[in-house]
């Protein structure tokens, strides 16, 4: 006797749907017990990620034999932050534990759209949903200075990619589609990166980890051979290699080169001039698909920086909504072909344009001050 269940269809809210912030709205969504043991008290849908919207975290589930399709609802609250928001929610049964599909959804927050306006009693301060969205800064006015700003981009990203803002040159995972990644920006073995560092680390020592990584391993990972993802060898050596100094400059040199440089050329290209665009721009580089989210956003807005009366904030915005669009359209796409671990991981990650969002909505082009990212704290730009 096991627990399962499945997502079938949304029966209110479809994905992207635009819902004016501070909105109330039911979410439903149809699923299905498809494991062998019935529904009943003390099973619930629960949040574990992304924004609640102002419902509870947890609703209990109709009752459902196997095999039986329901429907589920929350009562939730658009937020008053524009852009894109998502919800991810699991089914749970009464031992607490959890079960079945991810169960998502994906509204969008137009820019600028009116809150609709509620009483509010003389006591009580209003909902922060009821609050307009702060406007967008205008422009940002000062040098163009990629170099004195890569520190605080890189470590944003750092946190992304490996949990902190210094990075980890030791971080390792294999769980996604980059069968191995690895090293404070995470290289892949997937994309190529990965042998680029390890060359560089093999340019730069001569030590016993090193023979043994040119001698066993360079040339499956210059082949990026699948079946390394469980070679435990490789995995000890590259992390004996992290504690050299090699290893670090190595991975720190690749990614000025590979990744910081064409992010900041494809900036002079658009016109992007703040220290928050460029970091945008790097940090999707890093992911994946800056060169083709940028061509969409001179679709979307019908030019450039500068053109059209287009400011920075504006473009840096339409950026973020055509990241997240990729992301969660790749997701949709791995999920289909039934790749649930990589379509999760995908949606999950969309975290970061919510960070950049944030800093956007903040009015921080410049970076400047004490930065907080995912809870830890990045020195800004003076």
């Amino acid at each position: 006797m096991s627990d399962n269940g499945r997502y079938i269809a949304d029966i209110t809210i479809p994905d992207d749907v635009q819902i004016e912030p501070g909105k109330s709205f039911v979410k439903t969504w149809r699923v299905q017990n498809n494991g062998s043991t019935n529904w009943g008290p003390g099973y619930e849908l629960v949040f574990v990620n992304g924004n609640a919207m102002g419902s509870p975290t947890a609703v209990s589930l109709p009752a459902a034999a196997p095999g039986q399709q329901v429907d589920v609802s929350i009562n939730q609250i658009a937020p008053a932050t524009a852009g894109k928001h998502f919800g991810d929610w699991r089914l749970r049964n009464a031992q607490g534990q959890s079960f079945g599909e991810l169960i998502y959804l994906r509204i969008l927050v137009p820019y600028n759209a009116p809150i609709e306006e509620k009483p509010v009693k003389v006591e009580e301060k209003p909902a922060e949903s009821e609050k307009k969205p702060a406007p967008l800064p205008v422009a940002f006015e000062g040098e163009f200075e990629p170099a004195k700003w890569r520190q605080t981009i890189w470590a944003i990203t750092s946190i992304f990619e490996s949990g902190s803002p210094e990075g980890n040159p030791a971080a390792y995972q294999t769980y996604d589609a980059g069968v191995i990644s690895f090293g404070k920006h995470q290289a892949t073995l997937a994309s190529g990166t990965l042998n680029r560092v390890l060359q560089a680390y093999l340019a730069r020592s001569s030590s016993a980890t090193a023979q043994a990584l040119k001698n066993e391993y360079a040339a499956r990972v210059a082949q990026m051979d699948g079946n390394l993802r469980h070679d435990g060898r490789i995995k000890q050596l590259l992390l004996e290699a992290a504690q050299e100094q090699a290893m670090a400059e190595a991975q720190d040199t690749v990614f000025e080169e590979s990744f910081y440089k064409p992010a900041v050329s494809a900036a002079r290209e658009y016109n992007v001039r703040s220290p928050l665009g460029l970091a945008a721009l790097y940090d999707t580089n890093i992911q994946g698909g800056l060169h083709i989210v940028l061509p969409r956003v001179t679709e979307r807005l019908g030019g450039k920086i500068g053109e059209k009366g287009i400011t920075e904030a504006q473009w840096i915005a339409a950026f973020l909504d055509l990241r997240e669009e990729r992301l969660n359209r790749l997701a949709d796409q791995y999920i289909a072909k039934g790749d649930k671990g990589t379509g999760n991981a995908l949606r999950t990650s969309t975290f970061r344009v919510q960070e950049y969002r944030k800093l956007l909505q903040a009015g921080n082009l410049k970076l400047e001050g004490t930065l907080n990212v995912r809870g830890q704290q990045v020195i800004g730009i003076s």
